[in-house]
């Protein structure tokens, strides 16, 4: 699904760079690293991921480390083989080796990247914000915010939903096909998270709306109410 998201950001923002912030933590270090560079770019995650880091909350602009990449460089030289170790500890320790490995599989290729003046050319055709590119060391706060099947957000007291909700943001537009699935407080939490408070608060939204809804009852309702009502409830029952 990610990958299909950043091809239709490829369509429909051309110019734009777009960084995938999931797999190692060395893949998703290189994805924070290259959206935090002064001309940002679209970021792409999981909800999962969003649980569980809390790097996400913000963005600190910061500049791309480039390093020179001399002529004629040697290749590294081998390391000495290591004795072999034994138990749940051997496993352990290969297994941080490989990552490590890996992690500076990942940087060296970015640094050849920069050096090379790859990720200028990616983003030379962005638009910039008539206000210039921000400077190193700001922190800013994210300028849109787009979550697809916005419906798990339902329940307000989730991690998940909490995480969402730190989210520094300019703008915030939720998608979803079933926005109440359960109860009409499932609307409220969309609503909550994409335009804080113009519904007011979860417990006058139930008092007010949600429980009068549920009760279904006219009683208390004045004459044009209950006639409005029934002539709503026939135009739908034809429309059904």
């Amino acid at each position: 699904l990610l990958d299909q998201w950043a091809k239709e950001a490829q369509v429909w923002c051309p110019g734009w760079p777009v960084y995938t912030f999931h797999g190692t933590s060395a893949q998703r270090r290189q994805a924070l690293q290259g959206l935090c560079q002064p001309q940002g770019g679209i970021l792409l995650t999981t909800y999962s991921l969003l649980s569980n880091v809390d790097t996400l909350f913000e963005v600190t602009v910061q500049q791309s480390r480039k390093r020179k990449v001399r002529p004629g460089r040697q290749a590294k030289a081998k390391k000495a083989p290591k004795r072999p170790r034994k138990g749940r500890k051997a496993a352990n320790a290969e297994a941080q080796e490989e990552e490590e490995e890996e992690e500076a599989a990942v940087e060296g290729n970015e640094d050849e990247d920069m050096a090379a003046g790859s990720d200028v050319e990616d983003w030379q055709a962005a638009e910039v914000p008539p206000t210039g590119l921000p400077y190193s060391g700001e922190v800013k706060a994210w300028d849109l915010v787009i979550c697809d099947e916005a419906h798990r957000m339902k329940s307000i007291s989730s991690l998940f939903a909490k995480s969402l909700r730190r989210l520094r943001s300019t703008c915030r537009i939720c998608l979803t096909g079933t926005p109440v699935q359960n109860a009409l407080q499932d609307l409220w939490a969309l609503m909550d998270f994409a335009q804080p408070g113009l519904l007011g608060n979860h417990a006058t939204f139930v008092r007010q709306f949600s429980d009068p809804i549920d009760r279904g009852s006219v009683r208390g309702a004045t004459a044009l109410a209950v006639t409005l009502k029934e002539h709503l409830a026939k135009q739908l029952r034809g429309l059904i």
